[in-house]
């Protein structure tokens, strides 16, 4: 029988000489820790607060676009298996320009995770550590996981593989004894909807940032094991997995909390679970959710180096982030880089809603995009989608892909309605981008047109 510690070892191997691949397990850890984190740790009160007892009916629309989008990335991922994902795929079925501004979507997006989770990771430690500065201690935990990515992806992964099934644990734990053997809220006087249906859909269009990193295995892709097989089969696990967590975890909220007390948005999931469970799976509850937070900011460090190297070995960026340094193969400048923009968007003083908005409509913004080109993938690459391991009809593909296209547009309508900077901010990528491009194009400096 494998031991814990071999199991997690099988599920990243090395290919050939010194690059290295994770499996199937490994591919679930990336998606499901970068699902699961601030959505339902740091940000349930204040998506609680715009809803109150309807948070699991949140949680169940958020998932929508999720749902739509992930059929295109299931064709697509069987299809192009490639890190940088979301950029080849725009480049191929749209135009490179389209490449380049999906490749800055997701960048877009990582910077919010990576400013998210350090500060509600540093928020977390207060607890236990009530005079340790914030922005400081943000800065010291995003540090520290830029520091152990330099240790190369089969150690960082190995690490994502153990704090997911902890905090899956975690949750679980949290759930069941929730809903079985917790003491329900006595009946409140409250609406069910208690901000009617807009509040509804900005708490869903927040919460939708749960489910946004369905696509982010896409831009490890070149990383996978098997990818046309495990890309796909990772995306599906994961999301059925993750929603049906969500679902129960926010029940068992609802039942237990007074909607009164959920609409002041002052609550947490360990101290719910004071109600009903002993101290030590509080404590238990408790590392699982700094793990949550943990596991999805490893991720957004794990994937900004990938979508900068896709961009840069077109010429669209410096040809440094294409140089692998060491036996690792340490992406050394892609790291830097996200870590400097980390940083500067902490120091900013950005309000962690907003931060999380970024994500939001960083990744529904690539997903739109990505739904519009996979309609057009099995016509234009015919020969691939015949060798894909799955094959969705084109008009089933097509459909999927509309209401993907559709419904994320809904989430960033709302989500610029609860934080109109986070669009003016992108607005203004979206204008740089374009500028960009068309100077490289003028100057003949972009390798492929």
């Amino acid at each position: 029988m494998n031991t814990g510690s071999e199991l997690v070892q099988s599920e990243v191997s090395k290919k050939t000489g010194t690059e290295q691949k994770m499996g199937l397990i490994g591919a679930i850890a990336v998606i499901v820790g970068s699902m699961v984190g601030a959505s339902i740790f740091a940000f349930l009160g204040s998506i609680a607060a715009k809803t109150g007892s309807s948070l699991y009916i949140v949680y169940l629309i958020a998932v929508i676009p999720a749902i739509f989008g992930s059929v295109a990335y299931l064709q697509l991922g069987a299809m192009f298996p490639e890190s940088g994902g979301t950029y080849h795929y725009n480049k191929k079925l749209l135009s490179p320009f389209m490449g380049l501004l999906a490749g800055l979507s997701i960048l877009f997006a990582a910077v919010g995770v990576l400013s998210t989770m350090s500060i509600a990771l540093a928020q977390f430690l207060q607890m236990y550590l009530p005079n340790a500065p914030l922005i400081p201690t943000s800065l010291g935990v995003l540090a520290l996981f830029f520091i152990i990515n330099f240790f190369g992806l089969k150690t960082t992964n190995a690490i994502q593989v153990i704090m997911v099934i902890w905090m899956i644990a975690a949750l679980l734990i949290f759930a069941f004894p929730g809903l079985i053997i917790g003491e329900p809220a006595p009946p409140s006087d409250l609406p069910f909807l208690s901000n009617g249906f807009s509040g509804l859909f900005i708490a869903a269009a927040l919460a939708s940032f749960a489910y946004a990193g369905y696509n982010i295995i896409t831009e490890l892709g070149g990383n996978i094991k098997n990818p046309k097989r495990n890309l796909p089969l990772s995306i599906i696990i994961s999301l059925l997995l993750v929603a049906l967590i969500y679902f129960f975890v926010t029940l068992a909220v609802s039942r237990l909390v007074p909607a009164e007390e959920l609409a002041t948005g002052d609550l947490s999931l360990t101290t719910i679970a004071t109600q009903f469970l002993s101290p030590g799976f509080v404590t238990f509850i408790g590392i699982g959710a700094l793990l949550a937070l943990a596991t999805t900011l490893n991720v957004a460090v794990m994937i900004i180096p990938q979508e900068l190297n896709a961009i840069a070995k077109d010429g669209l960026a410096p040809k440094i982030f294409t140089k692998l340094h060491g036996k690792n193969e340490i992406p050394t400048a892609g790291l830097i880089t996200g870590f400097v923009f980390g940083v500067l968007l902490i120091l900013s003083g950005i309000s962690l809603d907003a931060s999380g908005l970024m994500i939001t409509v960083g990744f529904l913004a690539a997903a739109v995009f990505t739904g519009f080109g996979a309609r057009k993938a099995p016509k234009l690459f015919k020969s691939d989608y015949e060798a894909a391991e799955i094959r969705i009809r084109p008009r089933v593909l097509s459909f999927f892909c509309w209401a993907g296209i559709l419904s994320s547009l809904f989430f960033i309508f709302f989500s610029m309605v609860d934080a109109p900077l986070v669009m003016v901010a992108y607005i203004v990528l979206v204008i740089a981008a374009y500028v960009y491009h068309k100077w490289i194009n003028k100057n003949n400096l972009n390798v492929e047109e």
